[in-house]
């Protein structure tokens, strides 16, 4: 369909004959015909004393126009097709008393607008009234009214009815399209508000000044700024009457879709000067009836740009009275618009740059310093209430962009804004400080209703991933600390926050944790162990221990295991159930796992050189590890490097590595059996996947984990054991008992047939020059 400002009028705000067509036929659908209705064609005779440039654009046109709107229902159809020429479609029939009352109210209505031509229009004024006979179209019904019209004109009367006498058309005659004529403007009052615009230190001050004043000028009582936002067109700046009492906060927004659906509307006029509230819903029928709730009369509006883009429009409003706006009202409103527009385009910049400054690019969460301001606002506001500050992050989120791609992990960050602005309450704030990591300042009754409320957080967002059919599932760890001061420093509370959530040890599901004095004390002793890591592995503060493994029937080794102990140079000792799990923690135990492999390469070398049969030496490789893309590079180049036998170096992998990311530890172990060295997995049985993790893996040794012979079994748990044994026999893989302390235990790997052990039975971890490895070991119960 055309645009309506292609088939209005801007002027009269009539319609155009070239629209016409499409309103008379649903009128014509509505019942018009035998005689029930009225087609008028007016025009008054402007061209003894006014040029045809003047007349296109004269008020005298404006001011006639809008008199036909007030003697004729709303409803009518009103078309201009002349320089002075209306053609009016009345519903209901007019005999001639009712026509000369009408003409008479025209003419009065006319005398009321304090015209100075309304005498010459009721001598000059002619029209044709045709009574509506099944006619089929508005040009038509145009050619019958236009007929009446020249026997009016040539029997010098004001109206003649349904004649017969066959005169030509002579209608729709051109016109010019009414334009705005800045040389008309108010341009002292113009210059008067630029100056203060620019005087204005404070443009949030200024602009709502500015609109006051023009108000004032315009004898208006209403008039505000509505701009595009994200998600909707707001208004950002009015100026309204005292006695509007009641504000309706729908107004203040309008929806995104509707805004940009208006801005059509603007595409040919800059300014939309509306002499009545029903002008208006010619251009927009949802604008219109916002306009009547604010108690619109008549108005003007004016668009915004930026760029030649459409973002918005200044509404002024007369809530007391209808009217005709002049050529320069028009013009002077047109002006400023222009210069109210430069304002907003900078009010707008500063937004932009205040956006970025307090914003994340991203979600358009707040940022960390924002946080900082607003949690400090909210705390001293409601300071009678109870505080709690958390921080949160997405698991394996590092792993979800490399696997799916960083698209996929910004949609889960969008994703989780969106739930939390919804899950927000008054003086509560939240912010993305950092890829996954959220922090949220929340308050709260008594901590268990505070764990119910994130808990009911932490549903929100694992029910993302269903709902949006995601591939991987999405966990959180939340660490939240309870402010008792509130003049504590905000970053000393992300800390504490902070602190606990890093407390939580490997999960698989969403876990929640509160900061305590102990967090508190292993935090420190962590952070000072992270502090040093570094350079104790420079001074080679980190040694390498190994234990034997051994035959139970031969009570020889056959093989040794590498464990890493931490010897500070005062000789104090750190040990790994401390370090291991900061290091995995931190991502240090990568560097520290290839210096112990490393340090075992240089061993073999030795045993070696000595002439001693080298033994298989098994190294622990870390989850963490199988993570790194490079893992198996950096393997292959440490035993390169010393030019050590593949075949005797058995990597140890943990069977909780494969319950956190099945795939990628698979793929990297099939990597690392393809590059020839062994592999172990360890601590079979913890887990919940073994007999699976049997069939998928190419292992060559499968290490008991000790809890087995740490009670007394029972004859199901024998039978469970003596089948894995067989079955792991039966897939050539080599079966090694842990945590072998008495005779007892080697008693009972004989029965179940498994051949090595390996424990305090035989020997504890030593430094290598404290093991005899090719003698004879005997055992020793552990006392």
């Amino acid at each position: 369909m055309e645009n309506k400002q292609k088939r209005m009028d801007a002027l009269t705000k009539f319609y155009l004959p070239c629209a016409a067509d499409t309103q008379m036929d649903r009128y014509l659908k509505n019942g018009a015909g035998d005689g029930v209705d009225t087609a008028l064609l007016i025009e008054i005779d402007y061209k003894q004393f006014m040029s045809e440039e003047e007349l296109d654009n004269s008020m005298m046109v404006a001011e006639a126009a809008y008199s036909l709107t007030k003697i004729f229902d709303k409803t009518d159809l009103f078309v201009r097709v002349g320089p002075a020429a209306f053609f009016v479609y009345a519903v209901g029939y007019l005999n001639e008393e009712d026509m000369e009352r009408k003409l008479k109210q025209l003419i009065k209505q006319y005398h009321q607008l304090n015209c100075e031509h309304a005498e010459h229009m009721q001598k000059h004024m002619h029209v044709g009234v045709y009574h509506v006979q099944k006619e089929t179209g508005f040009m038509e019904l145009l050619h019958k009214a236009s007929t009446c019209y020249e026997e009016a004109l040539h029997t010098h009367v004001l109206f003649c009815m349904d004649t017969d006498q066959p005169y030509p058309l002579n209608f729709p005659k051109p016109f010019a399209t009414s334009k705005i004529n800045t040389k008309l403007a108010d341009m002292e009052f113009a210059a008067e508000i630029m100056y203060e615009m620019y005087d204005g230190k404070d443009m949030i001050e200024t602009i709502p000044l500015i609109l006051r004043k023009i108000c004032a000028y315009f004898h208006t009582q209403y008039i505000y700024e509505i701009e595009r936002e994200d998600d909707a067109y707001k208004v950002l700046y009015e100026c309204r009457p005292e006695s509007m009492l009641v504000e309706n906060e729908n107004l203040n927004t309008l929806p995104l879709f509707v805004g940009d659906n208006y801005q059509n509307c603007f595409m040919y006029e800059d300014i939309l000067a509306c002499n009545q509230l029903s002008d208006m819903f010619h251009y927009d029928s949802f604008v219109a009836l916002r306009e009547k709730i604010r108690g619109a009369r008549s108005l003007m509006q004016g668009k915004l740009q930026e760029n030649r883009a459409f973002i918005g429009y200044i509404c002024m409003i007369d809530c007391e009275k209808e009217r005709i706006w002049t050529s320069q009202e028009i013009a002077t409103f047109f002006l400023l618009i222009k210069i109210i527009n430069t304002a907003i385009l900078q009010m707008r910049m500063l937004r932009q740059h205040h956006q970025k400054s307090s914003q994340d690019t991203l979600t358009k969460a707040w940022n960390l310093k924002k946080f900082y301001q607003k949690a400090v606002e909210n705390m001293s506001v409601g300071n009678q209430k109870k505080y709690a500050l958390i921080t949160m992050d997405i698991k394996n989120f590092k792993y979800i962009n490399s696997e799916y791609g960083y698209a996929y992990g910004d949609r889960i960050l969008v994703a989780i804004v969106e739930i939390l602005n919804l899950y927000m309450e008054d003086e509560e704030c939240f912010a993305r400080i950092d890829a996954d990591i959220f922090i949220l300042l929340l308050n709260y009754e008594d901590i268990e209703k505070l764990k119910q409320r994130l808990n009911l957080l932490i549903k929100k967002i694992e029910r993302y991933n269903i709902r949006y059919d995601l591939i991987t599932n999405i966990s959180c760890m939340l660490g939240i600390y309870l402010i008792n001061d509130i003049t504590m420093d905000i970053a000393q509370m992300i800390d504490y926050a902070n602190t606990a959530r890093k407390s939580i040890k490997d999960s698989h599901e969403s876990c929640i944790a509160f900061y305590n004095g102990k967090l508190e004390e292993k935090f420190i002793r962590e952070h000072r162990l992270s502090s040093i890591m570094r350079q104790s592995l420079k001074n080679h503060e980190f040694i390498v221990f190994y234990q034997p493994k051994v035959n139970i029937y031969t009570n020889q080794c056959v093989g040794v295991e590498a464990l890493v102990r931490w010897r500070r140079q005062d000789g104090n000792m750190i040990y790994p159930s401390e370090f291991i799990p900061l290091f995995e923690k931190n991502h240090f135990i990568i560097d520290l796992d290839m210096y112990v492999l490393e340090q075992v390469c240089i061993q073999i070398n030795t045993w070696i050189k000595q002439g001693k049969k080298p033994l298989p030496v098994s190294v622990n490789i870390s989850r963490v590890d199988l993570k790194n893309n490079d893992i198996v590079k950096q393997i292959v180049e440490i035993c390169d490097t010393y030019q050590i036998n593949r075949s005797l170096i058995e990597l140890e992998i943990t069977e909780s590595a494969f319950l956190e990311n099945e795939s990628i530890a698979i793929e990297r172990s099939k990597e690392l059996k393809a590059e020839g060295f062994l592999l172990s997995i360890d601590d079979f049985g913890t887990g919940f996947s073994s007999l699976s993790l049997l069939k998928d893996l190419p292992m060559d040794v499968l290490k008991l984990d000790h809890t087995f012979f740490q009670t007394q079994m029972n004859k199901r748990e024998k039978i469970i054991l003596t089948n894995i044994i067989r079955m792991a026999k039966q897939l050539d893989m080599t079966i090694v008992s842990e945590g072998i302390e008495t005779r007892q235990h080697v008693a009972f790997l004989k029965t179940i047939g498994c051949e090595i052990a390996q424990g305090f039975y035989y020997a504890r971890p030593n430094e290598i020059n404290q093991l005899d490895l090719w003698g004879n070991f005997e055992g020793e119960d552990v006392s």
